[in-house]
């Protein structure tokens, strides 16, 4: 037998009930006269711990209960009541409830004609990391009967598995609300077939709240609506799972809409396939790093890309071919944080009706070692505040296309290392801009990237002086004489002729 534990009792939102009114485990009505304690052995279906029952409140302590064989025990537990009773379930240690023989594994778990609490007996015992459960096994799930009843999760772990139906139901008339508050888990398993909260018209739920930091972690992509749960417009059949939010970021946003926590940082897409258009989206806490793998990001409603803010440093790792096209900015409202772009693929930014990339205050912009191209609606690379923003491109392919203004504005400093501008011809950057051999702004496109190395830095000494040899003529494996091109020769194998004296080089 396990060993007891024993605590202060607090009344928690419970109330007497009357002599009509009572609660039936296996068919046994608990008597409150007995002295409220049931132990091990003294009742048939009590195969471990002990059972308190007060008239409005019932405790499980570390109890394993299992249903009897008797035609009587029709449901495992039986709360009698009406709209106004409340009934506290507290939970102390792991209890698990299970239907007996197979001749009674249809029976329903319970049947509840008041609204329930299932609590954790002591909150002080659980903020120090004790977590008390609730397994129940039975061919049939929880029916909450009552007119307007609500069944309430706070502070514990509660599993409704279900082998034959769905693991919640409703009434015709009772409109039951489902409460899951913080610090709890829920899990429901109902039969493959079946919903797993009923979905026919006359047991419907009416409701279902979660507190924040809970969410639904089973199946990726499902969502509340009203009293259901559904995937695709479709209720969610086999498994639901309502669990704690370990984290969330504060700093990193994509769109208004997504957050990314615990439970969705694995598989974005999966969660928001109607943003996530294509490919997949991850996001590594330690590292603070968003990877894109040959993903679409692009909402349908009226809206920027992607956010960063609050001291956030925030990796965006490109793998593949990605896209993020928003109808307003693409990174919008950059603030007292760093963005850094970088990965061997590359990303299009495109900006329907506003900046590409939108700097507020105090940020830096590193976009290193990777390929981005830029389409804004105004500007491509907007900084609100000249004295506090950084743009610095380190070994990278950039293309700025502006449609309406100039493609970078408002930037304390803008730096190129190891690549350079190289459209158009004899732009350079002064005090932030961009601006051409006039000084001008560029309102049109620039390419920044890295330069071709001379032909004489790819390949051996020996080449070199030949190559150096003012005789020598250069011919590609089509014949064709580019002499020409000897100090700038495109990747390729050539044939170099002087006089009498041949020889075949390759250019990486």
């Amino acid at each position: 037998m396990k060993k007891l534990l024993f605590f202060t009792f607090a009344l928690i939102g419970a109330m007497s009930l009357t002599a009509e009114n009572a609660v039936t485990i296996c068919g046994t009505t608990l008597d409150p006269a007995h002295g409220s304690v049931y132990v091990a052995d003294e009742l048939d279906f009590l195969i471990e711990g002990t059972i308190y029952w007060t008239g409005s409140e019932l405790t499980f302590s570390n109890v394993v209960i299992e249903g009897g064989t008797s035609s009587k025990d029709a449901k495992l537990i039986y709360i009698e009541g009406n709209s106004t009773d409340k009934v506290t379930i507290k939970l102390i240690g792991d209890n698990v409830i299970s239907a007996g023989s197979a001749a009674n594994a249809n029976m329903p778990a319970i049947v509840s004609q008041s609204s329930i609490t299932f609590v954790c007996e002591n909150s002080n015992l659980h903020e120090m990391g004790y977590v008390a459960s609730l397994t129940i096994n039975s061919g049939d799930g929880v029916y909450m009967m009552g007119k307007n009843t609500t069944m309430t999760l706070d502070r514990v772990n509660v599993a409704i598995n279900s082998k034959k139906g769905s693991a919640l139901y409703g009434d015709e008339s009772s409109n039951p609300k489902l409460y899951i508050k913080k610090d709890s888990r829920l899990e429901l398993n109902s039969a493959a077939s079946e919903a797993v909260i009923a979905n026919e018209e006359y047991n419907k739920f009416a409701s279902i709240t979660c507190e924040s930091q809970i969410a639904i972690a089973e199946p990726a992509g499902a969502q509340i609506s009203g009293g259901q749960v559904v995937v695709n417009e479709e209720p969610v059949k086999g498994r639901l799972l309502f669990d704690r939010i370990e984290w969330e970021t504060s700093g990193l946003l994509i769109t208004k809409k997504i957050r990314i926590n615990s439970i969705n940082a694995a598989n974005l897409e999966a969660w928001f396939p109607e943003i996530i258009k294509a490919g997949h989206v991850s996001y590594d806490k330690e590292t603070s790093t968003l990877r894109m793998e040959n993903a679409t990001i692009e909402p349908d409603f009226s809206d920027y890309g992607m956010s960063v803010s609050g001291n956030a440093n925030v990796t965006v790792e490109l793998v593949g071919k990605n896209v993020l096209h928003a109808q307003k900015q693409g990174f919008s409202n950059v603030k007292n944080s760093t963005l850094n772009i970088t990965g061997n693929g590359s990303l299009d930014i495109i900006a329907d009706s506003h900046y590409g990339i939108d700097l507020a205050e105090n940020c830096i912009l590193n976009i290193d070692n990777t390929t981005v191209s830029i389409k804004g609606d105004g500007y491509d690379i907007y900084g609100r505040n000249d004295q506090s923003i950084a743009v610095n491109i380190n070994k990278s392919n950039l293309t700025l296309e502006a449609t309406t203004k100039a493609v970078v504005s408002g930037l304390k400093e803008l730096n190129l290392t190891d690549c350079e501008i190289l459209e158009p011809e004899g732009a350079i950057i002064v005090k932030g801009l961009i601006v051409d051999n006039k000084g001008n702004d560029i309102a049109d496109k620039v390419v920044i990237g890295t330069p071709k190395a001379d032909a004489l830095e790819l390949i051996s000494a020996d080449d070199q002086n030949l190559l150096l040899n003012p005789e020598v003529r250069i011919f590609n494996v089509a014949g064709q004489d580019v002499t020409s091109l000897k100090n700038n020769l495109p990747q390729g194998t050539y044939i170099l002729r002087a006089g009498k004296q041949v020889q075949k080089i390759s250019v990486r």
